[in-house]
């Protein structure tokens, strides 16, 4: 699997329409200051996160016997390399196909919007005949290794310390989770049905490279209809034990520092924005440290809007040359130049090079070509193109149409709003789920 998982991370970041200016790179950096790399934009979700972690308890309770079972029968499986990590990753794709497919298959009872693959899953149900495969290069999801259930929430994981990128358990961790799982009553059958579904089906597979397993050869089978049935319920509803509530808190850092601060500031019946949830928290949190990380997103986030907001109005399609903007800009140009931040507060280059490309003393053309030389230099370094070009004639040439929220400056100025989340949306998500 690749190290990524926060949507900042390049691999995830080649799509024309997120991160103009690379800033990503420094908002996660500064939310991570506070978070300590638990939160991401895209493992937001309590209920896949609780499927995570129950099937990491299942392979880690199994693997050894699983390996026992396969080594000498699948080619693709013989490698002891990373601690088995083939085979641990070919059950963990294997078995996110079955929590995907249950809940495609019992749809009209159990909302399975979150679920990734759904809509893959659906189209291969249509199609007729298909086959799971317990192997890391399977699943319905292309790159589901990356991008699957498990792919979206390994950071987290590996943060927490659970596991490591190779898929080796810390067995002391490991022994506290599993004290979780036996007090979710409902995961003892799901763990039965699984173990019995694996080992008689799916282990008798004669596929020569790893074990596969035709969805027509089990739709039918009482083994199934129980596995599905038991997915359902344990995870059909998004509701999970109050118990498992606070383990994720305390995993997640949330009962502690300045990111409990911010959480407890969230209400989720009376939403509050992002600015208004930090500026609050620097005010209410009482330990000087954690103030001062809290401090920095409050110094930083104005000025880090501001500059992707000019890149942002340029390249609006009704934008049609640098003179037409330059009333618009001049006044985002003197927003930026109002909430400079304090140098002392640098944590990575790139925020010295934002500063450096939006705070000069450049002409009015040569600020604006500055800042759509930087944004091209951003996308081509991912393997993307820019926006947007400068004619000679000072024309503005659009190659793309983007999001565009604010028809004037002054409107966005007044909405008080920032371009960058610093995970408060994943936060509402889980304060939603845990209280």
């Amino acid at each position: 699997m690749k190290p990524f998982f926060t949507i900042s991370d390049p691999f995830l970041s080649k799509e024309t329409s997120v991160d103009p200016m690379g800033i990503q790179k420094i908002w996660t950096r500064l939310a991570h200051e506070v978070f300590s790399d638990k939160l991401t934009t895209i493992a937001n979700d309590i209920r896949i996160f609780s499927i995570n972690l129950f099937h990491h308890y299942f392979i880690c309770k199994y693997y050894k016997e699983f390996h026992h079972l396969t080594k000498d029968k699948y080619t693709r499986l013989k490698s002891d390399k990373y601690d088995l990590k083939d085979l641990k990753l070919g059950i963990l794709i294997f078995l996110e196909d079955l929590t995907t497919l249950s809940f495609v298959l019992n749809k009209n009872n159990f909302d399975g919007s979150s679920i990734p693959g759904s809509l893959r899953a659906n189209g291969k149900l249509s199609a007729g005949d298909f086959t799971l495969a317990a192997f890391k290069e399977s699943g319905f999801l292309k790159n589901q290794i990356n991008l699957g259930m498990a792919g979206r929430y390994k950071g987290p994981l590996v943060s927490m310390k659970i596991l490591d990128r190779h898929i080796n358990y810390n067995p002391t961790l490991m022994t506290q989770l599993e004290e979780q799982i036996v007090q979710w009553k409902e995961t003892e059958l799901l763990e039965n049905h699984l173990y019995h579904f694996i080992t008689k089906l799916l282990f008798a597979s004669e596929n020569k490279g790893y074990p596969t397993l035709d969805f027509y050869q089990f739709k039918d089978k009482k083994a199934w209809t129980n596995l599905g049935n038991s997915y359902m319920e344990c995870f059909g509803k998004r509701t999970i034990p109050r118990s498992f509530k606070k383990y994720f808190k305390s995993q997640l850092g949330l009962n502690d520092g300045g990111s409990a601060v911010v959480y407890n500031l969230i209400d989720t019946k009376n939403i509050s924005s992002t600015p208004v949830i930090f500026r609050t928290a620097v005010k209410t949190c009482k330990d000087p440290i954690e103030q001062n990380k809290l401090q920095r997103i409050v110094d930083w986030a104005p000025i880090l809007s501001h500059a992707e907001q000019v890149l942002r109005h340029i390249s609006n399609p009704d934008s049609k040359s640098l003179d037409s903007v330059q009333k618009e800009l001049e006044i985002l140009r003197d927003a930026i130049h109002k909430s400079q931040p304090p140098i002392s507060n640098i944590l990575i280059d790139r925020q010295r090079e934002i500063l450096n490309v939006v705070c000069n003393d450049l002409d009015y053309i040569n600020w604006i070509k500055g800042i759509v030389e930087y944004h091209k230099k951003i996308m081509n370094d991912r393997g993307g193109g820019a926006w947007l070009s400068i004619t000679e004639k000072n024309g503005i040439k659009h190659n793309f149409s983007n999001r565009y929220d604010f028809k004037t400056s002054k409107e966005y100025l007044s909405s008080g709003e920032w371009h960058h989340s610093y995970y408060i949306p994943t936060l509402k998500n889980f304060k939603t789920a845990l209280g």
